[in-house]
């Protein structure tokens, strides 16, 4: 480092002593070496003048003029708390909707997968039920046919497509594509008997923007059976149809 380095360096740190110095913090040594620099250096010597009131002025403040440490609102404690509680209730509802996204996800490849062993036995339409396992003998008889069913939605943006009921040995069987059927709501279907028994036919996930086919049975005899309806989770009736006798 040249001479005129090593003094503008010195210029430097003698410049930002020059508040200690007027407030008696510098070592005996550092005073010394500032009141020699002063004696040289008119542009410290001016700044030591537009300090010099400012340092007289300190001595006019007391304990009793300086504010204390300071306290938060009256409020502040109680915003936090609720704040934490609204990003706690966001959370739980993220988390809530991605579980039903999860189950939903499941359900379609349930029903998919169901779909398709179903879609290789028969496609929607009037057809021959599947007789199963027959006992030999004079009692056999020929399946009875599938029904077509006037199956409707009951509220605005459910339609079916198809329905048909299939008539069984131990019961009967709704099968039926539909759409507008709400994503993730737990849909519970019931066949009704002329007696007025309800007997359940099962339960299924609504899948949004997306057809659904849904094969539902109950413990119900075809001559038994009187209509078969389709409930949301809140008991709204969603799909309704009345089977002739």
């Amino acid at each position: 480092m040249n001479e005129a380095a090593r003094g503008d360096e010195r210029h430097r740190r003698i410049r930002e002593s020059l508040g200690a110095h007027l407030l008696g913090h510098l070592t005996p040594a550092e005073e010394t070496a500032a009141t020699a620099h002063l004696d040289g250096c008119a542009r410290c010597r001016d700044e030591v003048a537009e300090l010099a009131p400012v340092v007289a002025a300190l001595d006019l403040i007391g304990a009793g003029d300086v504010a204390g440490p300071a306290s938060p609102p009256p409020a502040l404690g109680g915003s936090v708390v609720a704040a934490v509680a609204r990003e706690r209730v966001l959370r739980d509802r993220r988390a809530a909707r991605d579980r039903v996204r999860r189950g939903t996800a499941a359900a379609v490849a349930a029903v998919v997968a169901v779909g398709t062993v179903l879609g290789a036995g028969y496609s929607l339409g009037l057809r021959t039920a599947d007789p199963g396992p027959v006992e030999a003998g004079p009692s056999a008889t020929a399946p009875a046919p599938v029904e077509e069913v006037l199956l409707t939605g009951q509220v605005d943006g459910v339609q079916v497509r198809q329905a048909e009921l299939v008539p069984h040995t131990w019961g009967v069987e709704v099968r039926f594509a539909a759409t507008g059927l709400q994503e993730g709501e737990v849909y519970r279907a019931s066949v009704r008997s002329r007696d007025g028994g309800v007997s359940p036919a099962g339960e299924f996930v609504g899948v949004a923007d997306a057809e659904i086919r849904c094969a539902m049975q109950a413990a119900v005899l075809r001559a038994e059976a009187a209509g078969f309806d389709v409930f949301d989770s809140d008991g709204l009736l969603v799909l309704s149809a009345d089977l002739p006798a």
